[in-house]
């Protein structure tokens, strides 16, 4: 998503793009959301330990958000 008066491909584009992926998660406010992050947390790990190959492909895992802050801190 592009901010008004922010062309795709510059630096300002790639800053808003960080900061979006940097950002915290909204904590969860009721028990079964909180039960929800806390299995997420659990499979995020054990994702990453068994098949860190399979969970960086994943959108919404821990791991394809930190490959996507390296390919956009490379460029």
């Amino acid at each position: 998503m592009l901010s008004p008066g922010v062309r795709p491909g510059t630096s300002a584009d790639y800053e808003n793009q960080l900061e979006r992926l940097r950002a915290p998660a909204t904590p969860a406010t009721t028990t079964l959301g909180k039960i929800g992050h806390g299995l997420a947390k659990i499979g995020n790990i054990a994702g990453d330990i068994a098949v860190p190959g399979v969970m960086a492909n994943i959108p919404g895992t821990d791991m394809f958000k930190r490959a996507e802050i390296h390919a956009i801190e490379r460029s």
